[in-house]
């Protein structure tokens, strides 16, 4: 069972008459779906979408009926009607992919609330919001720390993704922060008053809270059970749900909370059913529980199967960047380091094992503020090849070997050694890494 919305553009602006019939006959022998007026029907201009109360066989066939006193153009010329003995519009129930409504990316400067799903659902800033870096392969971020500034969106009430409740869904976003002691800060709100309520917060101790609460008052709530995760570092949480006609259970709905594209927790929740959901709030509960970090990719999913769990994780997957690299190979030590006192917290000196302090050590890093260059010892006798790589983001890099030689590249006597030299960055984070080929 499906709840499927088919859609229809006419070639005028149309409106309902507020009388007629629209019904979904079932050209497979089951069950005809009648269309209540005009609570099951969207109309945008010359766009009518129909929303049935009720969901439709999957792999069954259905044409639309309309009769000829429904629809109308804006002058009062009735439409002719559509009946399935014609050519008619028809279709094929089949299990759609999930079905992504709202994007927040935050890669618009000049419009952080931009909706890069529909383009219709933009959100509002208020406050201060401000663009940052995201996790890595992820471009940019909204950097929410300022205090009190979020995103507010307010859906239209019959919007087609209003029943949420009844159709599979999720909530995706990335975040950053370091504020473990905040009794409550708000990744994602969806909300109408005090009941249909979806959310995913953050509560002390650097804990992911996930808070559902529906038209009748039934509530889920739980918590992850991991480490802090106010660690600083990016981490992706994801919830998900079934809709009513894919649950184990008819009739219910199975919640499952991922961090970092790992299941940690799930909670089947009886007949738990969102009429409409309200607000969209992000990073802020209209100005009560600000989040005080940086959240990217607020992802939001209403309609077609689930999001499965290899899904999710392609949502979560990021190269870890700088900041997993030195946690593994850094002795414990920050990003933020700056060796060279230049105002420039890249961390490459501490990559390339050499300071200004201790120029002696091999590999060393020398920079004059115009350019940087890494010099490392070099047998000339030994039978391989090599070439240093480099790259902002440890993600792409930029190859500079023998055939550099005179330019980038220099190789020097007394003792055998290569040196790369290229021009010093203002800002961000500059990588180089040796890649060596025995013959």
């Amino acid at each position: 069972m499906r709840f499927v919305s088919p859609e229809a553009t006419f070639s005028e602006d149309i409106a309902l008459t507020g009388t007629g019939s629209i019904v979904l006959r079932n050209l497979s022998g089951g069950s005809d779906v009648p269309i209540t007026l005009p609570d099951d029907v969207w109309i945008a201009g010359a766009v009518l979408t129909i929303n049935p109360a009720s969901t439709l066989v999957d792999g069954d066939e259905y044409a639309v009926e309309i009769s000829n006193d429904a629809l109308e153009d804006f002058v009062g010329n009735d439409y002719g009607g559509l009946t399935t003995g014609e050519p008619n519009w028809s279709f094929t129930v089949n299990t759609p992919a999930a079905q992504l409504v709202r994007h927040y990316a935050f890669e618009n400067a000049g419009d952080l609330g931009e909706d890069s799903a529909s383009g219709s659902n933009n959100a509002t800033v208020t406050g201060t919001v401000t663009q940052t870096t995201g996790p890595p392969d992820w471009g940019q971020a909204g950097d929410f720390s300022a205090g009190a500034g979020y995103l507010l969106q307010s859906p239209a009430s019959a919007a087609p993704d209003s029943r949420m409740g009844s159709n599979a869904g999720a909530l995706a976003v990335w975040f950053k922060t370091t504020d473990d002691t905040s009794a409550r800060q708000s990744l994602v709100f969806g909300g109408n008053s005090e009941q249909n309520i979806f959310l995913i917060d953050m509560v002390a101790g650097g804990v992911v809270d996930v808070f559902i609460r529906d038209s009748g008052g039934s509530v889920i709530d739980f918590q992850h059970t991991t480490a802090n995760l106010a660690d600083g570092k990016w981490h992706h949480a994801a919830l998900t749900w079934d809709g009513e006609d894919t649950a184990p259970i008819p009739g219910t709905h199975t919640l499952r909370l991922y961090i970092d594209g790992t299941e940690e927790l799930s909670e089947a929740g009886a007949g738990v059913n969102w009429v409409g959901v309200g607000n969209w709030s992000i990073g802020g509960r209209s100005g009560s529980v600000p989040f005080n970090g940086s959240l990217d990719e607020v992802r939001i999913y209403a309609g077609g199967e689930v999001l499965s769990a290899g899904e999710v994780a392609t949502l979560a997957a990021s190269s870890g960047g700088y900041d997993d690299w030195a946690d593994t190979n850094a002795g414990g030590q920050t990003p933020e380091l700056d060796y060279n006192a230049n105002g420039v917290p890249n961390g490459i000196e501490y990559f390339m094992g050499g300071t200004l302090a201790s120029p002696a050590t091999m590999p060393a890093l020398v920079e004059d503020g115009s350019t940087w260059s890494w010099t490392i010892l070099y047998d000339t006798d030994a039978e391989v090849t090599w070439k240093f790589q480099v790259s902002e983001d440890l993600v792409n890099w930029t190859d500079y070997d023998e055939d550099d030689v005179g330019d980038e590249v220099q190789i020097l006597t007394s003792p055998d050694r290569i040196k790369l030299t290229l021009p010093a960055s203002a800002t961000g984070k500059t990588f180089v890494r040796l890649v060596v080929v025995t013959s």
